[in-house]
Parts: C-alpha cells; structure tokens; sequence
C-alpha cells in the first residue's frame, strides 16, 4: 500500500517536503534502534543445542564450551564473538561494531570498503564480508559506520531536548508577556514593593539552598547541574511569592485599597533584550568550556542561550491576537485568564510554536556538533556527529572521517528546514488565500 503523506496530515505536500520527511523518519528510526542496529552481540547464538539473545539480554557473562571440551566464561563486553564463529551458529547485527571500540588489527586509517583483517587461534585472515569496516576507521581502529549510527541517537537528543528546555522558558514567558502587558496584572502595593525589595536576598536564598544540597547529592562533582538550576529557581521564586503573600497580608491586616499595575511586559522585556545583546555564539561556547562535559549541561547550555529568541516571537504573535472579538468575548464571558491563555490563545499560536521547533532543532544539532568539534561538548567517550568530524582534523588524508560525518549533518538539517519552510508556508495567510 503506498504510503500517503497528504492524506495522513491534511496537507498539500510536495515531493521535497514528502521526501524530507519520509528521510526524517528514516534518520529517527535510526537513532532509536541504534543499539540494535550496531552492536558487537549477536543477535542470535546457537551453541551446543543452547540458544541466547546477547544483543536483547542484559546478561554480563555466558558460559562456552571450546573446541578443546574446556568450559569458558566470556564477559560480554570482552568476548570477540566474530574470531571464535567455530564455537556455534552466530546472526550479527547489520553492522557487528560497538561505537569507539578499538579493533587494532584494522587500527591506523583504513579507508572504506577496505579488507578488515580478523585474528583467531589460526593467526590472522581477511574477515567475511559481513565484518567490513564499510565506512571506514580511525586512528585507533574504531568504525566510524557505528560511531555515525550511534552518534545519531545522541546529536538527536540532545537537540530535541535543547530545544524543547527553550521552548518551554519562552512560551511561558512570551505569553505571559504578551497577554498581560502593564496593565493587566494589579496587586497590592506593599506586595509590589516587598517583591522588588526581596529579589536580591532571594538570590542569596536560592544559592545558600543550592550549596547545601548541592553539596550533599554531590552534583559539582557529577556535573548533574540541572538540579542545582533547579534547587535556585525555586529558592528564588519562593522568596518572591512569600513576599507577595506577606504584603497581601499586611494590606489586610491594615485595611489598605491600594494597588500597582505590575509592568510585567517591561520587565521580561528587558530580560528578553540583555540575553537578545549578547551573541549566542560566544554565550554558547562561554558556557561550555566553564562547565564540566557531559550531556545534560549540553542540553542546559543550548537551551538557555536559545529562548530568548523564542520569547520574542511568541510575543509578538500573542500581541496580534490579544485585542481580537473572540478573546474579548471570553474575557465578557466570565472566562479566567489561565483558560483564556490556554483554551483560545495556544492553539492559535501553536502552528508558529511548532515550525519554531522544527528551525530550533536544526539549529540545536548543528551547535552541538560545533561544540563537540572544539572539544568542549560531550564527553569523549560519548560518539557524537561532532566528535566523528574533530577525528578528521588529525588526518586530512582520511577524507572518509569529515566526508560522511558532514553528510549526515547535512542531510538531516537540510530535511529539517524543507519540513519548516514548507509549514511556515502553509501558516502564512497570503499561502493561505486571506487578504
């Protein structure tokens, strides 16, 4: 049955926006299985009447009878399954190679399609067919088809969730900015001024809370610094809200009427054009050479230098639709602010929330190679499209280490921007037959 796209989705796509996405899919799929796609356990072993799943098993050892009738135990991560194939009936994973794992005999560049050469008891020989390094080695003989395999279940993820940490920083403060304005949130003027008064020694709450506890789950040490952001956003935060609660009280207690419009506009306004100032290159690499490597500061780094942009196109698109009939007639109705925002507000900016996604992601992966290629990203022991692209700086002559690397960062952000530009068509009311 021929699979098609415009009657699945709803929508008139080409033949570039429908390849685009049937190569996405493909690139994702690819990613997900990647421990089963590349992986030095057979999928399947047959020995001596027993059968065993290493490559779907979490076993650490099995235990083999060899040819001498000597019963041996073989660590899974240890065992060179494809130089003992005498021991039994083997079904290999289509490409028989753990990423970053050294195959010395086959060390030192050697190109693609290349004879991979294997060592058993009988001395050294040419591998079958099925054990070719296809795309090649590096210096240290690990397969660059399984690095390229794995590496994109990495660069994938951590773009999808760099993207989405941004996402959801600004739309929430887009829209908040955008739908209350300065004039629309009023609270107590003695609230107003505690709140103001309260933002400094809230921050030296936030970081007396996150030094503590930080100290105690040992975070510094681990680089797991998502959770001392976490420990000081709600340290600062409950500082705010217990000085807001506080002049509420006061104002009752005294009987005081007074109110203040907060500018609420103006002040995430202001924190939207310091982070807009600073170039997001420089903020991007500051940030990740000050960190420990690993992947969730990755992630934390990508996704703090990245919504500020966000914010503001969220913004705009919440002003033109803010003073239209049918939220005037909700707010008539009776309706909270938190419904309107919710029921009649993000659904109508959730087409240009989702293609600033799609550009976002593209984006996303592209920054993680950059810092994975300064060595400044991931972990070494992490295989990522960068790291496959930085082996290539010590050896021009191994064209295959920049070659395919290249492609698939290519190949996948040029799929990701035909997806975007083809929606952001589809949302443009000229594309769309309105004046």
């Amino acid at each position: 049955m021929k699979l098609r796209l415009n009657k699945i989705l709803g929508l008139k796509l080409d033949r570039y926006t429908r390849g685009a996405i049937f190569c996405l899919v493909l690139i994702l799929l690819i990613g997900l299985f990647s421990n089963l796609i590349a992986t030095s356990k057979p999928w399947y072993v047959k020995h001596r009447d027993k059968t065993y799943f290493p490559a779907f098993s979490k076993k650490k050892t099995y235990d083999f009878t060899s040819l001498q009738n000597t019963r041996l135990t073989f660590s899974v991560d240890n065992i060179h399954w494809r130089n003992d194939l005498s021991l039994g009936k083997f079904v290999f994973a289509p490409i028989p190679y753990d990423p970053g794992r050294s195959d010395i005999p086959n060390a030192n560049y050697q190109p693609p399609f290349s004879k991979t050469k294997c060592v058993n008891i009988y001395g050294e020989h040419n591998c079958n067919l099925q054990f070719r390094h296809w795309l090649g080695t590096n210096l240290k003989g690990e397969d660059v088809l399984s690095g390229l395999i794995h590496g994109t279940s990495v660069s994938l993820k951590i773009g999808f969730f760099s993207i989405l940490l941004a996402l959801i920083i600004g739309v929430i403060l887009g829209m908040i900015s955008g739908f209350f304005q300065n004039d629309t949130w009023k609270v107590p003027l003695l609230s107003f001024v505690l709140m103001v008064c309260s933002i400094i020694p809230s921050f030296y709450l936030a970081d007396l809370f996150s030094f503590f506890i930080g100290y105690y789950f040992h975070w510094k040490d681990t680089g797991l610094l998502i959770g001392t952001l976490m420990i000081y956003t709600l340290s600062f935060l409950l500082g705010l809200i217990t000085s807001y609660w506080f002049g509420k009280l006061l104002h009752f207690i005294f009987r005081w009427k007074k109110k203040i419009h907060v500018p609420v506009d103006s002040i995430i306004s202001r924190i939207i054009e310091i982070f807009a100032a600073i170039p997001k290159l420089m903020l991007v690499v500051a940030l990740a050479s000050i960190l420990e490597r690993s992947v969730t500061n990755v992630i934390l780094v990508i996704g703090i230098s990245a919504w500020a942009g966000i914010a503001r196109l969220v913004r705009g698109e919440v002003l033109k639709i803010r003073n239209q009939d049918f939220i005037t007639s909700a707010k008539a109705l009776g309706l909270t602010n938190l419904k309107i925002i919710f029921k009649h507000i993000l659904p109508n900016i959730a087409g240009v929330i989702i293609v600033t996604f799609v550009f976002g992601l593209s984006a996303a992966i592209l920054i993680e190679s950059g810092l994975s290629f300064l060595n400044i990203g991931v972990p070494e022991d992490v295989i990522t499209w960068g790291q496959l692209l930085a082996d290539g700086k010590k050896n021009f002559n191994a064209w295959w280490l920049i070659a395919f690397p290249g492609f698939a960062l290519f190949i996948t952000v040029l799929c990701l921007n035909i997806i975007g530009e083809k929606f952001k068509s589809l949302l443009d009311p000229v594309n769309r037959g309105f004046n």
